[in-house]
């Protein structure tokens, strides 16, 4: 299904003239050698581009370059400095040599009945050189050392590279089709074919290889079946390895349809090519990671309407509800790729998940936060350890997290675990771990977290004493903040520690021991509180709240210990009033200074 899917979009790309046609390829290229017309070599040209002072390769669309082995095997009119000049580049004259003229030999078989002056000038070139004449030749000698680092070399003749010329292109390919021998049944097309031995590299993979990873190969015994070796194991046609190969390359090559997350580099596309920034925009929280001209709150409404089934425009594109979309996530192994996740369906069915999703993590925030959404790096950060500086979790989480998403299927519980250990280790609740908790609670119904408590703000109403325990604990760390530090959370002292620093995790596993300690503690700060009466109001509103939430908590029946949901609902109490306490004393400054 991914190899049959990826050669049915290539062949479409293909009619729009983007990705390379059978026997070509996208490849880097170092330098020119621009040739007269006896062949001689009038001068080398830099073809890098350079960028932040390095110097990176131009890709062009070149004859194809087949892996190569052990074996020396050269390419046809694009290859490197030891081929095309019999440049010693690996302290093995002779190999340079035989590697030299079965280049030699290799051009004049292909190029020999092409009459037209590119070809010609090729030909005179191979005939007169001779690899002893790269020390001597004044224009090679300037870029030597460039030259001996490798990198690919190209023929140019009269301002045009010499595989642009359309006598020689269709002699290449007229080459490579008498070439092509049945030797079985391809087992995507189900037609006879010649089968690929070796498989395209695939390059751009996050952690593989520079040169490329192979998506399949087979190397060793153990993968054998029946005798058959290679690439007859699982027979894939030559003509299909390299249009699955070409298009994923290309997909690699375009920012807009990949996204690496966490380890896995995720490839997406459509059969119309429309909608892959939308969606990328989408899957990271409307982050503005690629140059889309919307906003985020125009996008989150264009995706509603996708999910509603109705077809938009967006960013000058016509996109459709019904347009298919493919996610392909891939990670590195070794000389190898592993898929990690393959899904396929309507654009619309993908808006109607992340909408839910967006919706299940909707939650009040602070004043300071101007995200709208919460993208999956967002809920990755806020698992991981906020002080390494690798933050890359778990290969098969982030990837179960992110299918969640997209599927709407059940959220992994090793999410709901790692968070919950992250916030034990941190004591702290921010609005992407509330949102988290939430979201999780609601969609795995199994996990009996009521859903009473997973609301988007405070709910004063409610008797879940996990939930009311979570709020007043808030209120405790208020008072106890207000009377024991009347200067800003930025300006506070080291010392200064909160009863969330020295209590949270023990209020979250054991309420019935911890919280008469803390009411005592609260009384002291209560009494302390009285004693400044520019803080009289603040007391007075916080009391009142506190008596409200401890009347309706049974201290005789307090539980002993929270489970895993219960400490979730305690949690988010915890965040809720936080959030309420810093909206309130945000409204009254706004009051007061109107009054001012």
């Amino acid at each position: 299904m991914i190899i049959q899917s990826l050669t049915e979009q290539y062949t479409w790309l293909k009619s729009q003239g983007k990705v390379p046609r059978l026997g070509w390829s996208r490849s880097g290229v170092n330098f020119s050698l621009v040739l007269s017309e006896k062949g001689e070599i009038l001068s080398v040209v830099d073809l890098r581009t350079k960028e932040k002072k390095k110097r990176s390769s131009q890709v062009l669309i070149i004859p194809e370059q087949v892996i190569r082995t052990t074996q020396l095997k050269p390419y046809f009119l694009a290859d490197n400095a030891m081929y095309l000049l019999g440049l010693d580049t690996k302290n093995n004259p002779e190999k340079a040599k035989e590697a030299f003229s079965l280049s030699k030999k290799f051009h004049e078989e292909i190029l020999a009945e092409v009459d037209v002056p590119a070809a010609r000038a090729v030909l005179h070139f191979f005939q007169r050189w001779q690899p002893e004449d790269v020390e001597k030749h004044k224009e090679l000698n300037l870029w030597i050392k460039e030259l001996k680092k490798g990198g690919t070399i190209v023929f140019t003749y009269r301002d045009q590279h010499v595989f642009d010329y359309q006598e020689i292109q269709q002699q290449w390919e007229n080459y490579l089709s008498k070439e092509e021998k049945y030797d079985g049944v391809c087992s995507v097309t189900g037609k006879q074919a010649k089968i690929a031995r070796l498989h395209p590299l695939i390059k751009g993979i996050h952690g593989a290889q520079l040169s490329g990873a192979s998506l399949i190969s087979f190397n060793a015994e153990a993968y054998t079946s029946h005798g058959k070796k290679q690439g007859m194991n699982a027979p894939i046609s030559e003509k299909v390895a390299f249009e699955y190969g070409a298009m994923l390359n290309y997909l690699l090559s375009n920012e807009s349809t990949h996204k690496l997350i966490n380890d896995t580099t995720y490839v997406f596309w459509s059969k119309t090519e429309i909608g892959t920034r939308s969606f990328l925009e989408m899957l990271t929280g409307y982050q503005q990671t690629v140059d889309i001209k919307v906003t985020q709150i125009q996008l989150k409404a264009a995706m509603q309407e996708l999910a509603e089934g109705r077809s938009i425009v967006i960013a000058d594109e016509e996109l459709s509800a019904d347009t298919d979309f493919y996610l392909l996530g891939l990670s590195p192994n070794a000389a190898r790729l592993s898929v990690r996740f393959f899904t396929h369906n309507k654009f619309s069915f993908f808006a109607k998940n992340l909408a839910a999703h967006q919706k299940r993590l909707s939650i009040t925030r602070p004043q300071f936060d101007q995200r709208q959404e919460l993208g999956i790096f967002d809920i990755l950060t806020a698992i991981t350890n906020e002080k390494t500086r690798d933050k890359r979790i778990s290969p098969s989480l982030a990837g179960s997290i992110t299918q969640a998403m997209l599927l709407d299927s059940p959220y992994p519980y090793a999410l709901i675990t790692t968070l919950s250990t992250r916030i034990k280790a941190d004591r702290k609740i921010t609005r992407d771990r509330a949102a988290i908790i939430k979201a999780f609670y609601l969609k795995n119904k199994n996990s009996k977290c009521p859903e009473e408590v997973l609301q988007v703000s405070l709910n004063e109403e409610t008797q879940n004493i996990p939930y009311l325990l979570g709020r007043e604990f808030a209120i405790l760390e208020k008072i106890q903040w207000l009377a024991s530090n009347e200067q800003s959370s930025q300006e506070r002292t080291e010392e200064f520690k909160t009863i969330c620093d020295k209590y949270f995790n023990a209020a979250t596993a054991n309420p019935a021991y911890i919280f008469p300690i803390l009411i005592k503690l609260t009384n002291h700060y209560l009494t302390k509180l009285k004693s400044l009466p520019q803080k009289n109001g603040a007391r007075i509103l916080l009391e009142k709240t506190l008596g409200e939430i401890l009347a309706k908590i049974d201290l005789e029946s307090m539980p002993k210990q929270l489970t895993l949901p219960e400490q979730g609902a305690f949690q988010l109490g915890y965040y809720h009033q936080k959030e309420a306490e810093f909206k309130k004393a945000a409204l009254k400054k706004l009051i007061n200074n109107k009054g001012e």
